[in-house]
């Protein structure tokens, strides 16, 4: 059992504090664990969080998405998990930032070129966050992933086949 003091009240996510409004025990089970863990205070729940974090990467990642867009992504998803964005809103902005460098290339011209690949990379980034906030707020769903793959190929579309 967690025992939270009024200092600690804010430092906990909405979502643990909700848990722990309604008297309900958690368990971070881990592929790496044979038996699931008890979050038993404040310290251990972000150290949990960071290990969850770091395990958020597809086994299929190459070497260059393990070495930056992972890292890059983690990033953003420690941003991500101290606002209230969803998933899918941050899908979305992954979507409208793929669009506008779409929409540099699309232009032409040295600098926009570079714009449009500066954008391209942020939206990859930014679409590796929002499974990775899916999976760590236990916010998965089939829609959420139909619209991920769905907005990945509308940019990919966009970005190769517009200009």
């Amino acid at each position: 059992m967690v025992q939270i003091d009024a200092d600690n009240f804010k430092a906990f996510p909405e979502e643990l504090m909700q848990c722990f409004n309604k008297k309900e025990i958690y368990f971070l089970k881990s592929e790496s664990l044979e038996q699931p863990e008890r979050l038993r205070d404040e310290k251990y729940f972000y150290e949990a969080e960071e290990g969850l974090l770091k395990t958020c990467g597809l086994n299929n990642d190459s070497f260059m998405d393990r070495l930056i867009t992972r890292y890059t992504s983690r990033q953003l998803t420690s941003l991500f998990l101290k606002t209230s964005f969803t998933p899918n809103q941050i899908a979305f902005l992954s979507l409208f930032i793929g669009l506008a460098a779409a929409l540099c290339f699309f232009s032409g011209g040295h600098e926009m070129g570079i714009a449009g690949s500066v954008l391209l990379l942020v939206s990859a980034w930014v679409d590796c966050a929002d499974g990775e906030v899916a999976r760590l707020k236990f916010m998965t769903s089939k829609w959420g992933a139909k619209l991920d793959i769905i907005s990945d190929n509308i940019v990919h579309c966009s970005v190769f086949f517009l200009p």
